[in-house]
């Protein structure tokens, strides 16, 4: 198992990072071929780029990376580039998942050693609120002293019956007559 470098690997034949949503595939190309001297498939289940004629000296088309992907993608999302001897293939994935590998068979990766943090404006605004109480739940557990967040949902708001010895309750109506 390889160490996942940008939550990918890379093979003989391409080099490949990954989020839960995508998977991006790199795969080099001989100098001087355009994007019309290729044949570049993404099907839901596999992925195919090859040469449309036989490079010189060949007498088949020259195939870089053809076979079944470890899970499937959505064709119509996925897209594919050419840049600098380089093709960049963007697959979206059908499942959010990390991937070991892109096509079957290839060397594999160790997921659980995948980076799997997400920040948290990528969660939606109800989950963000659930993930904010929690860690505000935890931090005020580690604080001795601090109340929970049931004694804060449960105390009294401050007014004139509940202050601390000492302390004087200022109304609205004193601090008008103060700032006159």
């Amino acid at each position: 198992l390889q160490l996942p470098v940008g939550n990918g690997g890379s093979t003989k034949n391409y080099r490949w990072t990954q989020s839960l949503e995508e998977c991006t595939v790199l795969i080099g190309i001989p100098d001087g071929l355009r994007g019309k001297d290729l044949m570049v498939e993404i099907k839901s289940s596999s992925i195919s780029v090859k040469t449309k004629q036989p490079l010189s000296g060949e007498t088949q088309p020259k195939v870089f990376v053809d076979g079944p992907l470890v899970q499937g993608v959505v064709p119509d999302e996925s897209t594919w580039t050419l840049e600098g001897g380089v093709i960049i293939m963007v697959l979206f994935k059908k499942i959010k998942t990390y991937w070991a590998t892109v096509i079957e068979g290839d060397d594999k990766i160790d997921t659980s050693l995948v980076d799997s943090r997400r920040h948290i404006s990528d969660y939606d605004e109800s989950t963000q609120g659930q993930i904010r109480k929690i860690m505000f739940e935890q931090k005020q557990q580690t604080k001795p002293g601090m109340p929970s967040p049931q004694e804060i949902a449960n105390a009294k708001p401050l007014g004139p019956d509940n202050l601390p010895a000492g302390a004087e309750f200022i109304d609205g109506d004193k601090l008008a007559k103060v700032s006159k």
